[in-house]
């Protein structure tokens, strides 16, 4: 069993370029910081077996020559008898989305003409290449990962080869670092968002976007550059424009390091959306009034703050029927059926419905008492 060792870095808006995030990686601190599934044996006697030491012969006397550490040529290195497809060295370590990271690492064979691993170099299971090893010549492997989320990855180096005959090889100087000490600006939203996770409309015209920078750094010779899809732009930590509804756009935003010139960039969507339903006030009648004959005023009002003018609505009386809103006084004239002569009251269910133009849409019910017809030509007064 192998302690693992974990690092810890603050990130703000700056990633320390130099910073190596493997610990440990030139074994320089023996057998510790790294976790592998092959097993730690002083002398090589079978497939599976690693060791860190100095001198690849001394710890396998059936190697032609000596191959020394790759660092100093007098320093530690890790040495293994290959084994096909599970990790010889892992580790884990912490990156931040959108951050690109360069794995980089030394290799060589160890074993004469039989040299014949093929070394694969893995980021939390993504493969960044393959190579293979040449005797006692030490050869670099460099890639770059670009992180899609935040957290800890794992870092895998595994041989491909099953083959047991010459599959002996040697790692050094291994390390994960940022390409760029400036890390990708996150983009805020700092407007409410709704259901469809677009920002409410508040009004005729849509909504005010306010975004902000979620990983400012506050120095003076950082700069943030912000611009739209619609050609809208605007320079500091904050960026508001007003966007219509049921539209999206794109925001872009660049932030610089003035003094080495050094740029990253970050993009995010947005839209607006309306999901305010209209309100229905039923002014007349009120629940319970009673009205004689086969006519009854109905006054209701219609509104909403997205779609400040409903053309129609509907309304249900053991039918249903649509008829237009006067947006000036909402009033609609709605005749209901005669009942039939000597019956009792009948209970009368008003439903008004209305839908806006995004598709929202709301009702309101009012029970009336319908009265038997007394005159001929009787009217509501």
């Amino acid at each position: 069993m192998h302690a693992k060792v974990g690092v810890v870095i603050l990130l703000i808006g700056l990633a320390n370029a130099e910073a190596n995030l493997v610990v440990n990686g030139d074994f320089e601190l023996g057998n510790t910081g790294f976790e592998s599934s092959y097993v730690y044996r002083d002398r090589d006697t079978g497939s599976g077996q690693y060791f860190i030491g100095d001198n690849s012969k001394a710890w396998n006397g059936n190697h032609p020559a000596p191959t020394y550490d790759h660092t100093s040529g007098s320093g530690l290195m890790l040495m293994t008898d290959g084994v096909a497809n599970i990790p010889v060295w892992q580790q884990t370590v912490p990156v931040v989305a959108g951050v690109e990271y360069q794995f980089s690492g030394w290799y060589a064979g160890l074993n004469g003409s039989y040299a014949i691993a093929r070394l694969e170099f893995l980021v939390d299971g993504d493969s960044l290449g393959i190579v293979s090893c040449t005797y006692n010549t030490w050869k670099q492997f460099s890639a770059n990962w670009i992180a899609s989320v935040s957290g800890d990855v794992t870092l895998v180096i595994r041989d491909r080869v099953s083959n047991w005959l010459g599959n002996d090889f040697a790692i050094d100087d291994l390390g994960f670092e940022a390409t760029s000490t400036l890390l990708p600006p996150v983009i805020q939203i700092e407007s409410p968002t709704n259901v469809n996770g677009c920002v409410e409309a508040t009004g005729p015209a849509g909504s005010v976007i306010s975004a902000s920078v979620e990983n400012l750094v506050d120095d003076s010779s950082i700069g943030y550059y912000w611009s739209n899809s619609e050609g809208e732009s605007a320079v500091g930590a904050t960026f508001d424009f007003e966007l219509g509804v049921n539209e999206n756009t794109i925001i872009f935003l660049t932030v610089e390091d003035t003094l080495t010139g050094e740029t990253a960039s970050s993009f995010k969507q947005v839209c607006v959306s309306d999901t305010t339903s209209p309100e229905i006030i039923i002014i007349s009648p009120e629940y319970g009034d009673t009205f004689v004959g086969n006519n009854l005023f109905l006054d209701v009002k219609i509104t909403d703050v997205v779609d400040l003018s409903i053309e129609s609505y509907t309304v249900s009386i053991g039918s249903t029927a649509t008829y237009p809103l006067d947006p000036d006084s909402g009033n609609s004239r709605v005749k209901l059926s005669k009942p039939a002569p000597g019956s009792a009251p009948v209970p009368v269910d008003i439903t008004v419905s209305a839908q806006d133009a995004s598709g929202n849409s709301s009702s309101a019910t009012v029970q009336v008492m319908q009265e038997l017809i007394i005159e001929r030509n009787s009217r509501i007064q």
